[in-house]
């Protein structure tokens, strides 16, 4: 197994590399000296030829001048030999501090062998990412840590590269960790060339934060078209609801103008009636558009407090229908908490237990019960009665607004609508459970941002 070791491709660009050779300073006094020695030996001859018999004087001025070239031309090269050495360490230390810097980067940095594709240089933040050692790592390769691809399929994403038809690849995958983890990341993959052939360069960028954050955008995304398709059904059914009553006040007009006319007394008062019903009605439609509009929008401080509270609250309330029709209530005893905007959990209540009682039919003996259960990973709250019970074909129908599966019951149809818009104000979801008609009804609720 060969180690892991400093990769070949990291060296300094000719723009950055000391020259070792020498400067132009230096050649010039090299050159210098040579020009001295050999401007002493031509003097030197030409004297001895002239003097002749004063050739020990030619001998002392040659030695003397062979002597200065000797001692310069040793300088020279003493001054050589040492700026070499020192460019040679300076070098070094850039060379190492290039190499720490990489091996420190956070982002994954690989490189790995083209035939074999086993790692030969990992960083840092490569063994603290991915969870192996250098040691682990010298054995592996990219496949080993990239689940999601084959040695083929893998190959073909670096054949542009060796084909020299592109110089880099980004493409994201998924990594998997020594612990089995996964984590999206980005990849981008390069071929460095060198004299042997080359290696793949890979900087791996871990883009789980990004992931989460397009997560977060399509969520909030969805969540506003949902708004949108809403507020457009909301419009729908304002509009046709409040038409009702204001079509029998522009009718009953027409006829209270006829009759006063006529002074028939008791037509006037018929016709009155109908327009005062007609307004009552479309008084209340607006006061429950404006308790739903107003969830979300206002908001209670968020406290603590006792199912078993919140509950009682409710039932005062409804006290009235409750004893009017004598429906027997049960409520758990278990301690059960819920923090959140108290008076809105309190409507949930209200409505879900006014709805029951008001659907109760010819029950004999009409039960409601109200409690808790664990469904999984996640508190459950229910109400139970066994009322009329619901069609299956109109379970979609019920939390819509102003929907009423019996058109001659009292209210307005907005009351599980409101239920529905504050279950999701606190993070929740509702549905009901009905086996059919005349077999009871069950409305559950989850309310995961309330734990006690």
């Amino acid at each position: 197994m060969s180690p892991i070791h400093t990769p070949p491709f990291l060296h300094f660009t000719p723009s950055t590399r000391p020259d070792i050779r020498g400067d132009r300073t230096a050649k010039h006094r090299l050159m210098l000296v040579f020009a001295v020695m050999s401007l002493g030996i031509v003097l030197g001859g030409a004297f001895y030829y002239r003097s002749y018999e004063r050739h020990w004087l030619t001998v002392l001025f040659a030695g003397l001048l062979f002597l200065i070239s000797g001692a310069s031309l040793g300088l020279v090269w003493r001054r050589q030999r040492a700026h070499f050495y020192f460019a040679g360490y300076v070098a070094e230390r850039e060379r190492a501090w290039l190499q720490d810097v990489i091996a420190r980067s956070l982002n994954e940095i690989y490189v790995f062998d083209p035939q074999t594709l086993r790692f030969r240089f990992v960083n840092t933040g490569a063994c603290r990412n991915i969870g192996y050692s250098m040691a682990e790592l010298s054995g592996l390769t990219p496949l080993d840590i990239k689940p999601g691809f084959t040695e083929e399929a893998f190959r073909d994403i670096l054949q542009p590269l060796v084909a020299g038809e592109r110089e880099k690849i980004v493409f994201e995958t998924i990594h998997r960790r020594n612990d089995g983890s996964e984590y999206p990341v980005e990849a981008l993959l390069q071929l460095v060339k060198d004299n042997d052939g080359g290696v793949f360069l890979e900087i791996i960028n871990d883009i789980t934060e990004r992931r989460m954050a397009e997560e977060t955008f399509r969520k909030n995304e969805r969540e506003l078209q949902e708004r949108n398709d809403e507020l457009t059904r909301f419009m729908y059914t304002v509009s046709h609801d409040l038409k009702s009553p204001l079509v029998t006040i522009q009718s009953f007009l027409g006829y209270l103008e006829q009759d006063m006319r006529k002074m028939d007394t008791r037509q006037v008062e018929r016709d009155l009636t109908f327009i005062r019903n007609a307004a009552e009605k479309m008084g209340k439609l607006l006061n429950e558009l404006l308790r739903l509009t107003r969830v979300g929008r206002v908001v209670s401080q968020s406290m603590k407090s006792s199912l078993q509270s919140i509950v009682q609250e409710a039932l005062e309330l409804v006290a009235g229908q409750i004893a009017g029709r004598g429906v027997n209530v049960v409520v758990t005893t278990e301690p059960v908490f819920v923090t959140g905007d108290l008076p809105r959990l309190v409507e949930v209540f209200q409505n879900l237990v006014d709805n029951a009682v008001k659907f109760m039919g010819d029950q004999p003996s009409p039960k409601m019960e109200i409690g808790v259960e664990w469904q999984v990973d996640e508190r459950v709250f229910f109400v139970r009665d066994n009322g009329i019970g619901i069609d299956p074909r109109h379970r979609h129908k019920l939390f819509g607004l102003f929907e009423k599966l019996t058109p001659g019951s009292d209210g307005t149809g907005i009351g599980l609508a409101l239920v529905k818009r504050i279950v999701e104000i606190h993070g929740g979801r509702v549905w009901v459970e009905s086996e059919g008609v005349g077999k009871g009804s069950c409305f559950r609720f989850t309310l995961p941002g309330c734990g006690g």
